[in-house]
């Protein structure tokens, strides 16, 4: 397995063509890799089996970590590759000093030095979670890892002797961990979990990061994902930079790189971060340096802030990582008086939250109060604003609305392939409303399934709206009962003030009744 990753992902920027479409909106992997891919290629060539380990993991980028700890479930103790990935993930956890370590698993593990170890069934999970949460303290990080099979209800679930869906494991998540005040480093390695790193991050509030090597509503193939993360994780050849350290997203993506390449799939993993608080002990660290640090300022109980941090952990990706990214949180954060008034200001600043402020070379300032409604809104706030261009084209979406008419100029393919890649992670909404226009395009459907399964979660409404364009797909049906399961539960009321524009859809009837009955059990 090393040999075959070793060899795969030492051929350097030979295998950048591929890297871009391995993460939702290709930020994480064009942001890590860019031009140090030619030197990963080189270091990654020369090494071994026994490659010597990092002595530095940097878990959680802007967090503090002070504890370590670990859950791993595997739902499914009757095949190897399952054992397999429980047994790497331990091993690792132990020569990391994490403890305690948590395993749920119907067989006991090989090496249980420092071991919990429950079974695995549904009725455990509360048991399992008490366990790891009565240990931990505020800052500790926990390495959240579920194996084994899965299945698309409810959007995703894994399995135990039951489905488990992100509802059902966010709440423990929220119980045991959030509540503690601890983060997480999720790894959902199983068919149909791509699901959980959005549910946990952006509705569970979990902070930390969360990924997985598969989209919502598509299997994967953990066998090739889950021994090269590991080791990407602790391995010299992991460290894509060269800076010395690790990170959690270099590991995810040397992993996919290989897992895409081992599968034949090319598809998006789901990685998703979310947004750091700035307190005293981290406020020098990041103001320092020449980067301009982006600050959003707003509290829980603020449903447009959380809107924002969303987006703009998308943009961070974006630019390149050419900016930093942190929040304030007004209500929970008992620095944020003090800190605000470091920044240099003071409540009658404020009209009404969220903030967007800012700290570049010509100090610092509100760039606007209120949030723009998307990450495109908030690229062109920072262009104007703060002359930061992403250096994409004006209007990329003409080349899926007009496709018929550039099909006729050279190198149109080309061009397509070029600007769809652009507006993938600009406005993945355009690919489903003019999928008519550009059908006939070169891996038409591919750019359809993906920019579908980017918004089920974050922009559910016209994945159900515009289900009429893309439910010939393989796994439209899966996606739009995704869909539909994250608009009935965050916004019933946009579906149904959405309804004019799919009432003249078959499902139009029952959609309707099902937003009505939410509405109503939302206000009883």
């Amino acid at each position: 397995m090393f040999e075959k990753a070793k060899n795969i992902i030492g051929k350097g920027s030979n295998a950048l063509p591929d890297v871009s479409k391995v993460c939702r909106d290709g930020a994480i992997a064009l942001t890590v890799l860019g031009a140090a891919m030619d030197g990963f290629g080189e270091r990654i060539a020369e090494a071994s089996d026994d490659s010597p380990k990092q002595s530095k993991i940097d878990w959680l980028p802007g967090y503090p970590v002070k504890g370590q700890s670990c859950l791993i479930i595997n739902g499914d103790s009757n095949e190897t590759k399952h054992l397999v990935n429980t047994e790497k993930t331990v091993d690792m956890c132990q020569r990391r000093g994490f403890e305690p370590i948590v395993v749920m698993q119907d067989r006991p593990v090989m090496n249980g030095k420092g071991v919990r170890q429950y079974p695995a069934k549904s009725g455990t999970l509360e048991v399992a979670f008490n366990d790891l949460g009565n240990s931990l303290e505020r800052d500790d990080m926990v390495f959240l890892y579920v194996t084994g099979h899965g299945t698309p209800d409810n959007g995703g679930s894994f399995m135990l002797e039951r489905p488990v869906g992100s509802e059902e494991f966010g709440g423990y998540v929220k119980d045991d961990i959030v509540r503690k005040g601890a983060r997480i480093v999720g790894v959902f390695d199983g068919c149909f979990s791509g699901i959980f790193p959005a549910d946990l991050i952006w509705d569970k509030r979990a902070e930390g990061i969360a990924l997985s090597p598969g989209l919502q509503c598509f299997k994967t193939g953990c066998q090739f994902f889950t021994p090269v993360l590991m080791e990407a994780l602790e391995s010299e050849w992991g460290d894509i930079n060269g800076d010395g350290v690790n990170q959690v997203s270099e590991a995810f993506i040397t992993a996919m790189v290989f897992y895409g390449h081992a599968t034949g799939l090319e598809l998006w993993g789901t990685y998703e971060s979310s947004i750091p608080e700035l307190t005293s002990n981290n406020f020098k660290e990041v103001m320092a340096g020449s980067k301009p640090v982006i600050i959003e300022i707003g509290a829980t109980w603020c449903g447009p802030c959380h809107k924002l941090q969303e987006e703009l952990s998308v943009v961070n990706g974006l630019y390149g990582h050419r900016l930093k990214a942190v929040k304030i949180t007004k209500d929970t954060n008992p620095e944020s008086e003090n800190l605000i008034r470091s920044l240099g200001f003071g409540s009658s600043n404020f009209g009404s939250i969220p903030v967007i402020a800012v700290k570049d070379k010509d100090g610092v300032r509100i760039l606007q109060n209120g949030a723009p409604s998307t990450a495109a809104g908030l690229v062109q706030l920072f262009e104007e604003k703060l002359g930061m261009p992403v250096e994409l084209s004006d209007a990329p979406h003409l080349y899926l609305e007009h496709y018929p008419v550039y099909a006729e100029l050279a190198h149109s393919e080309l061009l397509f392939r070029y600007y769809a890649d652009i507006l993938l992670g600009r406005d993945p909404e355009s690919f489903i409303m003019f999928y008519e226009n550009y059908k006939d395009a070169p891996d038409a459907d591919d750019y359809l399934n993906r920019a579908v399964a980017m918004m089920v979660s974050r922009e559910p409404i016209p994945v159900v709206a515009l289900y009429r364009n893309y439910k010939h797909l393989k796994f439209g049906e899966n996606m739009f009962k995704a869909a539909l399961h994250f608009a009935l539960k965050n916004d019933p009321e946009g579906l149904l003030h959405a309804y004019p524009q799919y009432k003249d859809e078959s499902y139009a009837g029952e959609v309707k009744m099902q937003a009505e009955q939410a509405i109503r059990a939302k206000h009883n």
